[in-house]
């Protein structure tokens, strides 16, 4: 009863400020240190995976733009991506747009370059449900395979019904894993803070020379079933 009361409070303070204070920031710490394991699935295939039990999460919303940023190495080129967000609001529909970044590395050193960006709404499934906000996964196709060993990848999330941008993360204390980058106007760290998500294998293109042998097998087949039934001379 405590936590559902404090939920709507924590509800009503939050729709009420998004107009007088547009950075609203809500972290919930998380006893259960077993979420990322227990529900967090990668695609078949994948060139690379970020999971990891976490203990709490935190959401951000803004009338600016927001993005979050994380490392990842793949194995692989790519064409998806996959991502599980916490969504204590309810803000997460088959509406908003969701824009990806991939940067050939850290989005905040002057050097870097952005090499692809793609806008889609993407699909959400629920995957676990929370009094607190339920989790959901979240895959987004890329518009163009990415052949990229190393690099980062931007995250950010556009609520049309809001009219603002948001974006969700978790906390950990998995050791070996680099810090997230957030952007809110200036790109900073956030420390045993990081995206639970994977990477899709991009589709394999077919060879030419696969189709040269396989119509080369039609011809000698086609020639011999001729050749039987007395049609060729």
């Amino acid at each position: 009863m405590k936590k559902t009361i404090l939920f709507a409070l924590l509800m009503c303070f939050h729709i009420a400020s998004i107009a007088d204070n547009p950075l609203i920031i809500t972290t919930k710490t998380d006893p259960d240190n077993t979420r990322g394991s227990r529900f967090a699935e990668c695609m078949a295939g994948s060139v690379f995976s970020q999971i990891f039990d976490f203990n709490g999460t935190t959401q951000i919303s803004n009338e600016a733009y927001l993005e979050i940023a994380n490392q990842f190495n793949a194995s692989g080129p790519f064409q998806s991506v996959r991502f599980w967000w916490w969504d204590s609001f309810k803000f997460l529909s088959d509406e908003n747009i969701f824009t990806i970044n991939v940067y050939d590395g850290p989005p905040n050193d002057p050097g870097t370059l952005l090499i692809h960006t793609t806008s889609t709404n993407g699909t959400i499934s629920m995957v676990e449900d929370d009094p607190w906000g339920d989790i959901f996964r979240i895959d987004l196709e890329l518009n163009e395979a990415i052949d990229l060993s190393f690099g980062w990848i931007g995250i950010s999330a556009y609520i049309p019904d809001e009219n603002i941008y948001h974006v969700s993360f978790f906390s950990h204390n998995e050791a070996g894993l680099t810090p997230l980058l957030f952007f809110d106007g200036l790109w900073s760290s956030a420390t045993n803070s990081n995206n639970l998500f994977c990477l899709g294998p991009a589709p394999t293109p077919f060879p030419l020379s696969n189709l040269a042998l396989y119509l080369s097998i039609f011809m000698i087949g086609l020639f011999v079933i001729l050749k039987m039934t007395g049609r060729m001379v």
